[in-house]
């Protein structure tokens, strides 16, 4: 195996000694690597928090908190729709005129015809009206009584004296809102057209079904056919709509802040799948006139699409129970009907993004998108959504909030935008959800200031978002969490929150050089894994997880270890001891293999998931490696593009089964597997094994391509042969104690490898990296916090952590705790060591 050599001097003088070895990564430099985070509208952190409204006597002191100042600009929620007008609540069978034409005449016939007509349990009021010759509203055919939100069924049979051929109808159905309103309610969306028989019955016409009209004039031509009757039948009504600037014109924003627009189009009632026509010229113009418009703010759209899957079987209930139009009910359904499949899933999520994008102006730019329990941000990002995208994090028992993290800073390197954390501070508990109310005007969950989560993770939260790169916070249940009356004057001070909210915002202000978070290995999954970073479960709940999916959640238990299952006790951070150095990427788009600009950056590049790279994608692993990436890649996912002179092997023979003691070559153990796996035999073409299993059969191979590594694993995607069942809805039944052995193994060598230093001690920890070339460690203690969904959080003093750094190969001038603003000493070994108090963090600057 070749020896590396390194050597470099980074900016500043923070000198890092020459290291050999029989390295796995390739490039283990912490230079070039991505810039640290650039500055929206001239501020490197925006904290939402208004101070002006509803509240404003009441914080009139919060208001001096330098951690208000940088609130962005406010727009009050305008409602579920950008709709000139709301649709209606009652449902007619409306029809203004049909016109008939024999083929290739322009004659319309119908005048000549007899009208009658049908409505289920109504009745037509004026039929004679549908072939006057008079399409005004005045001259209208409409059901009576009214409908409440569901579809009128109905006919209008036009016959003739004697036989007529006929190839063109055109139906002009509904009626405009008003005289002054340009869209069109009670449009005929759903209906066919059937001709009368020589028996009397009448018969579909080949080719005439019309769904999901939006037209108020729609013409329909098919081949002709001779009868002395034509039928149209009509089974459903809509709306269209204009959208437009009116609903949030009218508001004057700050014009140094930036702002979003709340509108819950993609909610209940799902006003964004009604047919729009927009306004485009008008709102670019309003865009330009407000340069701090950051986007359109369209909540959680992982949950609602969520929310739609589960409530597919019972679709009718569930439109009746939220006034969901009838229109609305038949495209959801159409959507939904593709979920059965992955692929399908994927094109209905897509299905679902386009009718939100269409509300919006088709303005994917200008869509600022929240995850909330699934991680979506590639997708959002894939179709076009471009300017800014925000995680939100809770606590519901299971949630992984560092998962959250590596998804969305990897989203936002790889497309290249800024992002925000959205911290909500509820608690799923023993009695539902609730939140900290301090000041009781909202308490949800009647649990006051001690229900939702700890002020403790409010503010873990706070700092990685800060040492994450996040450009905006937000802050739900404000001021009620955040507040408090302690001296019942009716002038609210801070909270033991608002307290948790104020020392990180200090911190940010004192030391504003985060640097750039450094997550030096990119974990590759494959594009359709639609997989929940908070819980591991099925893919939208309802489609079982397929064997690339297990090694993706077995991956990332494994940097962060799970502790579903403590009752009801707060638990959303985990120590770790691989670091929080990973982005998660979608390496192999629909719009091609992501760039070399971005990949570049990565030390590394592991794949989990199901891979089989196409000729384009395999082209630019090959690239990444010869430039001196590292791939670490299992067999399964070697496919048919990648040469054994770039992998440093080749398959040979049936998969086969391995347990037991697993050695390095030259025999040493390493560790024991007491389940059985499966693997695929190989036969080296260049490649050096670093892992045997007892009868010398290759488990991981390294091979050295250009300047990088190729890391071959053998066994089937790094998972035990039996998984048992994690294939919950909402959670993986997996206990919180299973391991994946092969996968603690590499990830222990990778980790050992790309950071210039360790970290001892049960801790969670980070790297930055400094424009003047120093270090920020942050080393964060998630034990000791009592804490369940109605009591105010305890401390456990006993429950600190000593924590070790091993400084290896660095010589540092200074090492200084910025928290408490101490300088440590650095022992003989070149080591540090520090106590971090339990619920809280240490941040180490290492010059």
């Amino acid at each position: 195996m070749k020896k590396i050599f390194l050597s470099f001097l980074l900016s500043g003088g923070l000198l890092l000694l020459s290291a050999s070895g029989d390295e796995l990564v390739a490039n283990t430099a912490l230079k070039p690597y991505f810039d640290p985070p650039g500055k929206l509208m001239g501020r490197d952190l925006w904290n939402n928090v208004p101070v002006t409204g509803r509240f404003e006597k009441e914080l009139r002191e919060i208001a001096k908190e330098p951690m208000t100042q940088c609130s962005y600009g406010t727009i009050p929620y305008i409602g579920s729709s950008l709709f000139d007008g709301e649709p209606p609540e009652n449902t007619r069978l409306m029809m203004r005129e049909i016109e008939i034409f024999a083929p290739d005449s322009k004659k319309n016939i119908a005048p000549e015809a007899k009208v009658t007509a049908w409505a289920k349990d109504a009745s037509i009021r004026f039929p004679e009206r549908v072939n006057d010759g008079d399409d005004h509203p005045r001259s209208t055919s409409y059901s009576a009584p009214a409908r409440i939100r569901e579809n009128q069924e109905g006919w209008f049979a036009l016959s003739f004296a004697k036989p007529e051929k006929i190839g063109k109808v055109v139906v002009k159905s509904g009626r405009k809102r008003s005289e002054e309103k340009s869209d069109f309610i009670h449009l005929a969306t759903n209906f066919s057209f059937q001709s009368l028989q020589k028996d009397g019955s009448w018969k579909d016409i080949p080719g005439t079904h019309v769904t999901q009209n939006t037209d108020a004039v729609r013409t329909v031509v098919f081949p002709a056919v001779e009868t002395a009757g034509i039928r149209i039948h009509v089974f459903g009504q809509g709306t269209t709509f204009r959208v437009n600037t009116s609903r949030f014109s009218k508001f004057t924003p700050e014009k140094d802040r930036p702002f979003l627009i709340p509108c819950t189009a993609s909610r209940p009632p799902f006003h964004c799948f009604e047919e729009v026509t927009c306004d485009r010229p008008a709102y670019e113009k309003w865009k330009q006139e407000n340069p701090g418009f950051l986007g359109f703010y369209v909540a959680e759209w992982d949950n609602d699409f969520q929310n739609l899957i589960w409530k597919r079987q019972k679709l009718d209930e569930y439109c009746k129970q939220l006034n969901i139009s009838p229109l609305v009910r038949d495209r959801i359904r159409d959507l939904l009907s593709k979920a059965d499949t992955r692929q399908g899933m994927l094109e209905a999520l897509k299905a679902y993004h386009s009718t939100i994008r269409k509300h919006f102006f088709d303005d994917p730019k200008k869509l600022v998108f929240i995850d909330c329990c699934r991680a979506l941000s590639h997708y959002a990002l894939e179709w076009g959504c471009a300017d800014y995208y925000f995680i939100e994090t809770t606590c519901a028992g299971y949630q992984r909030h560092q998962v959250q993290m590596y998804f969305i800073r990897g989203a936002a390197r790889q497309y290249g935008i800024p992002w925000g954390w959205y911290i909500a501070v509820g608690m799923w508990g023993k009695t539902g959800y609730n939140d900290p109310d301090y000041i009781g005007k909202w308490s949800v969950g009647n649990a006051g200031g001690k229900g939702g989560i700890s002020q403790s993770l409010n503010l873990r939260d706070r700092y990685l978002a800060w040492f994450a790169g996040a450009t905006s916070v937000f802050n739900e249940v404000w001021p009620y969490a955040y507040c408090e009356d302690k001296n019942k004057d009716g002038v609210w001070g801070l909270s033991p929150h608002g307290e948790a909210m104020k020392d990180w915002y200090a911190f940010t202000r004192k030391y504003p050089d985060r640097g750039v978070s450094y997550a030096p290995v990119a974990l590759g999954l494959q594009y359709d894994h639609m997989t929940s970073p908070i819980n591991g479960c099925k893919i939208f709940g309802i489609l079982p997880q397929e064997r690339g999916d297990l090694m993706s959640e077995a991956l990332l238990r494994t940097i962060v270890p799970y502790k579903f299952g403590l009752g009801d006790q707060e638990w959303a951070l985990s120590e770790t001891p691989y670091g929080d150095i990973y982005d998660v990427i979608l390496p192999n788009p629909p719009s091609g293999p992501v760039k070399m600009d971005v990949l570049k950056n990565y030390r590394v590049l592991f794949l989990s998931g199901q891979f089989n790279p196409d000729k384009a994608f395999a082209g630019r692993l090959m690239e990444y490696v010869r430039n001196g990436g590292t791939l670490a890649i299992n067999t399964k996912q070697l496919g048919s593009f990648l040469p054994a002179s770039f992998t440093g092997v080749t398959l040979s023979g049936t998969p086969a089964d391995t347990q037991g003691d697993m050695f390095t070559p030259s025999g040493e153990k390493v560790f024991t597997v007491d389940k059985l796996h499966s693997f695929d035999p190989v036969t080296l073409a260049g490649a050096s094994p670093f892992l045997v299993d007892g009868r010398k059969n290759v488990m991981m191979a390294f091979h050295r391509y250009g300047k990088g590594n190729v890391i071959v694993t053998t066994v089937d995607h790094l998972i035990q042969k039996d998984t048992g069942n994690p294939d919950a809805n909402t959670y993986s039944k997996w206990g919180r104690n299973l391991k994946f052995p092969f996968m603690d193994y590499l990830l222990g060598k990778i980790v050992k490898e790309v950071l210039p230093l360790e970290v001892e001690g049960k801790v969670e920890y980070g790297l930055n990296v400094l424009k003047d070339g120093g270090l920020l460690l942050y080393l964060i203690n998630n034990n000791g916090v009592k804490k369940t969904s109605t009591t105010a959080q305890e401390l456990d003093p006993s429950q600190a952590v000593k924590a070790k750094v091993l400084l290896r190969k660095l010589k540092p001038g200074a090492v200084t705790e910025l928290r408490t603003e101490k300088r440590l000493a650095v022992g003989p070994d070149n080591t540090v060591e520090i106590v971090v108090p339990p619920g809280d963090l240490r941040v180490l600057k290492i010059q």
